[in-house]
């Protein structure tokens, strides 16, 4: 126990991550040199990796039962062409309307109860009954004409493709930084690349089972939630994750 008059000074010192680190020229040097390492060699793997996205896509709409057809278009960052699912979704009847309206109520009912003791958990749910909101009221309008499917599901190949492809400039601008050792870096950078390699064509093939099965006012919730939002989640967990490995320098 502390005595009057006594008191003790504590201080949380800043993350590591958050302190300005002194780079040396060999340090730069080397963060550039992995990151256009990597760079290269995903421009290379690239045609690999769409031929095992065509694989999937073909195993999945025959599993899903998705009744898709498979198509390719072209890409202007990697040579090979970009393998696309072609499946069309109904458009919300009278029926999926109302749920979808009394869902809305149901969400924001939800989320007051949690307003008292997870703000954030409310926070989330309004986002979620807000977005479903405004896809009722387009559809209600009957100005739904832009949402389609087979258009959402080109241009989230195009986005996801690209992020892909930039995960190692991305890490070599902040994870390679970082006082690690190199072939931590390495190992870490080909691991987020292998999980996204893996885990963009079957987030594809969810979402268009989702939509396919629920109707196009599921569509925007898929857009909002489940496309660019869970890669970019990945790699900032894996980079999170990357940062708490303890430095080689004391």
């Amino acid at each position: 126990m502390l005595r009057a008059g006594e008191g003790v000074e504590q201080r949380i010192g800043p993350h590591r991550t958050l302190v300005t680190l002194t780079l040396s020229r060999a340090d730069a040097v080397g963060a550039a040199a992995l990151s256009l390492t990597f760079a290269a060699v995903a421009w290379l793997v690239a045609p690999y990796m769409l031929a095992m996205w065509r694989w999937a896509f073909t195993a999945g709409t025959a599993a899903l039962e998705l009744d898709g057809r498979l198509e390719v278009m072209s890409s202007a960052i990697v040579r090979a062409p970009i393998p696309v699912l072609a499946v069309s979704a109904a458009s919300p009847g009278r029926t999926a309307m109302i749920a979808g309206a009394v869902l809305v109520v149901a969400l924001m009912m939800v989320a007051q109860r949690f307003s008292d003791t997870t703000l954030p958990m409310a926070y989330f749910i309004r986002a979620i009954a807000l977005v479903l909101a405004s896809a009722v009221i387009v559809f209600g309008l009957g100005t739904s004409n832009m949402m389609d499917l087979a258009r959402y599901n080109r241009a989230m190949l195009h986005v996801s493709l690209g992020i892909w492809m930039l995960t190692p400039l991305v890490y070599g601008l902040t994870l390679f930084l970082l006082d690690i050792g190199w072939t931590r870096k390495a190992a870490l950078i080909a691991l987020a690349m292998a999980h996204l390699a893996v885990f963009i064509p079957l987030q594809q093939l969810v979402a268009m089972y989702v939509v396919r099965h629920v109707s196009l006012l599921a569509l925007p919730l898929v857009f909002v939630f489940g496309s660019v939002a869970p890669q970019v989640a990945v790699l900032i967990a894996l980079y999170a994750w990357g940062a708490s490995w303890p430095g080689r320098r004391p």
